[in-house]
């Protein structure tokens, strides 16, 4: 069965969405379903779904930035657009990081399912070519006896890698798959492995702000896996603490 998150900040959408389409009969099973693109990322990052359904607009990560920064760290993943009347220059946009489809608002269910179905054929044929390389990859490689302590190891070495992800440590480095060291992960560990990284990246974050002060928020940014982006770094920190970077700079002492 494929696995889907939808990614919407418009409650009805999303409900509707989970309500009126047979995701069943369709070989689908809605994993996550999201109010901003934040929620969105981390549900991606913990679920590894075959296909997400993303509104362009939308708090946090627009649907654009949501794709960009998806693809850093899943390139299989097949997007779908939900774009309102006037905003088909920016589903364009999204094309060039491989986006095929997009629905637009209001859209009916006989035309989700069309589109569902067409991306369905596409994930499969990709799951088969992604299922042969990984079992070349397995059966050249050595397999790790503790996969949740390699897994934490590789995270404090490199929290600053913006493409880090439990796919990407499963697939590269452990050699085995991604649905069962999450699983693993989330049993040893209590958390799942966005709410984790992104706790050890504000952790880092603070000792940074303490020790370089907000004038430098940009290497600050790149140095917790945020990229040269500091306004998604302002708005995950915030969610963590419930301060802005600069808020929070303002109340620590003098180092």
């Amino acid at each position: 069965m494929l696995k889907l998150v939808i990614a919407d900040d418009e409650d009805m959408v999303r409900e509707t969405m989970g309500r009126i389409i047979p995701w069943e009969e369709l070989d689908i099973e809605l994993v996550a379903s999201c109010k901003n693109g934040i929620e969105a990322y981390d549900a991606i990052l913990d679920e590894n779904p075959d296909i997400a359904m993303t509104d362009i607009k939308m708090p946090g990560l627009s649907g654009i930035q949501l794709i960009e920064r998806i693809r850093q760290v899943n390139d299989s993943i097949e997007f779908i657009i939900l774009s309102g009347y006037g905003e088909f220059s920016l589903a364009a946009e999204a094309m060039k990081y491989g986006v095929k489809h997009y629905l637009l608002k209001p859209c009916d269910e006989e035309q989700i399912i069309r589109v569902m179905r067409s991306v369905s054929e596409d994930c499969i044929k990709k799951q088969a070519f992604y299922d042969y390389q990984k079992s070349i990859r397995k059966n050249a490689s050595p397999q790790y006896k503790d996969y949740v302590a390699k897994t934490l190891e590789y995270i404090e070495e490199n929290l600053n890698e913006p493409d880090l992800s439990l796919k990407k440590i499963a697939e590269t480095r452990l050699f085995m798959n991604v649905d069962y060291l999450s699983k693993q992960f989330l049993k040893q560990t209590g958390q799942k492995f966005s709410s984790y990284v992104n706790e050890k990246r504000i952790q880092k974050a603070k000792l940074l702000l303490h020790e370089r002060g907000v004038d430098k928020i940009y290497f600050i940014a790149e140095q917790v896996g945020c990229g040269n982006n500091p306004q998604y770094f302002s708005q995950l920190f915030k969610k963590y603490t419930g301060m802005t970077p600069k808020e929070y700079a303002d109340v620590l002492p003098p180092p």
